[in-house]
């Protein structure tokens, strides 16, 4: 599905400008906590970023609010189709994804997003605490604290200073962590294997 023509005029806008995009794309809830990920831009006042934020939710007034003294560091987009996505993604130098610092994910996490960047062979920003981090596992991003802008702002500046090559060998060990364990037969062989036992 093609993406729609104002995300791809504001991105194109962004990239011919010298931008490195860190992209968010989906629910803007209070348990995703984009306010730390908003609040990072203010540590990034002389680094050639924007965030970019796409979807919707009950915190993007608040977000937007939160924003405005960050001119275009950070740049909020519509919901765009899910069949886009990846057309979206494509954009982005790197991806963020973070919840807030909760005792309930210490039972684990597993956000389809993080499933969605891997396969884009993006670098990714992984702001949640659980015991259960493919982004560390598959060394395919950077781990921080959950609702910790200063981290999140110190993992993109680190991102940047990386070689365009390294961020991109980064990205496909993502990439080729998903599809060689967490493809639906595979998931399915390990699911009947345990059954089995």
């Amino acid at each position: 599905v093609p993406l729609p023509e104002d995300h791809e005029r504001i991105l194109q806008s962004a990239r011919a400008k010298g931008r490195f995009l860190v992209g968010y794309a989906g629910a803007h809830g209070i348990a995703n906590a984009l306010h730390a990920f908003v609040d990072a831009a203010r540590f990034l006042e002389h680094s050639p970023v924007t965030l970019v934020i796409v979807g919707q939710g009950p915190e993007k007034g608040a977000l937007r609010r939160r924003a405005e003294a960050c001119g275009d560091r950070v740049v909020f987009l519509p919901p765009a189709p899910r069949g886009a996505i990846p057309e979206l993604l494509s954009y982005c130098d790197a991806l963020y994804i973070g919840l807030q610092n909760k005792t309930l994910f210490r039972f684990g996490t597993s956000p389809n997003k993080i499933f969605d960047y891997a396969m884009a062979a993006k670098p990714i920003i992984h702001a949640i605490s659980a015991p259960n981090d493919i982004v560390s596992e598959a060394r395919c991003g950077i781990s921080v604290r959950p609702e910790d802008p200063v981290a999140i702002a110190g993992a993109i500046r680190e991102l940047i200073a990386m070689e365009p090559a390294c961020r991109l060998e980064m990205g496909m060990r993502g990439r080729d962590h998903v599809i060689a364990h967490y493809d639906y037969q595979k998931l399915a062989k390990r699911f009947l294997d345990e059954v089995i036992k």
